[in-house]
C-alpha cells in the first residue's frame, strides 16, 4: 500500500492556506521554491520558502467526513479529546496532542471514522487557546 505525498502550505503575507496539485516541490540552488498550487496562490511560487510559507504535509487519513488530515490541522474525537496533528518522533507517527489532559492521541487507537477536522493552527487558533 503507498501513501499519497501531498502538502499545503500557509501563505503567510496574504494569510490565507494553498493546496498543491502533487507532492512536487522543488528547490534550486538559490532556495527558492516552486510549488504547484491548486488554487489561487501563484503569487507564493519563486519565492524564498522560509520568509513566506509555512509547508505542512498530508498525513494519509481522512476523517469521518472525508476531510483530508493535515499537519497542523484541529482535530476532535467522538470522546471530545481535541488536538493539533503533528509528527511525533518518539511514536515515530501521526498523533495529535490534547492539551487539556496532556497527552498523545495516537490515529491508529482512535481510527480515523472516529475524527474530525474542526480547523487549523493558522486560520482557527481560538480553538487551541
Amino acid at each position: 500500500m503507498t501513501r499519497e505525498i501531498k502538502f499545503r502550505a500557509w501563505d503567510k503575507p496574504n494569510k490565507r492556506m494553498c493546496y498543491f496539485n502533487n507532492g512536487f516541490i522543488q528547490n534550486n540552488e538559490y532556495d527558492i521554491w516552486h510549488l504547484d498550487a491548486v488554487n489561487d496562490c501563484d503569487n507564493i511560487c519563486d519565492v524564498p520558502c522560509e520568509d513566506n510559507i509555512e509547508l505542512m504535509q498530508f498525513t494519509g487519513l481522512k476523517d469521518k467526513n472525508g476531510k483530508e488530515i493535515y499537519e497542523g490541522d484541529i482535530i476532535k474525537d467522538d470522546e471530545n479529546y481535541q488536538g493539533v496533528v503533528e509528527w511525533n518522533e518518539d511514536y515515530v507517527g501521526w498523533n495529535y496532542y490534547d492539551k487539556h489532559v496532556e497527552e498523545h492521541l495516537d490515529f491508529q487507537c482512535v481510527g480515523e471514522n472516529h475524527l474530525e477536522v474542526i480547523g487549523n493552527i493558522y486560520e482557527n487558533k481560538e480553538l487551541i487557546e
